[in-house]
């Protein structure tokens, strides 16, 4: 499913690393992710519990995004929804 994550992603030289789920799911996705989190994630590359998401989230290409852009991605991730993205 488009955006539910749990694909499998080689990241030469770092290795294989699972996909996230951007949906808005609250059990498994960012539907409980506050937006600040979902930014420093964006920009940071840090989950909400402090643990690097590098490699697999591309943090130095989207730290320069305007707040503007940044809050528009987020404000569309929070229409996903886990059933409907398929």
């Amino acid at each position: 499913m488009r955006l539910a994550g749990g694909l499998r992603m080689q990241l030469s030289p770092f290795g294989v690393y699972p996909t996230g789920n951007l949906t808005s799911d609250k059990e498994t996705g960012l539907g409980n992710w506050t937006d600040g989190e979902i930014l420093r994630a964006m920009r940071e590359g840090v989950s909400r519990d402090g643990r690097p998401l590098f490699p697999l989230m591309p943090y130095a290409d989207l730290r320069d995004l305007s707040d503007e852009d940044a809050l528009s991605i987020i404000a569309y991730l929070r229409t996903t929804f886990k059933e409907d993205v398929k």
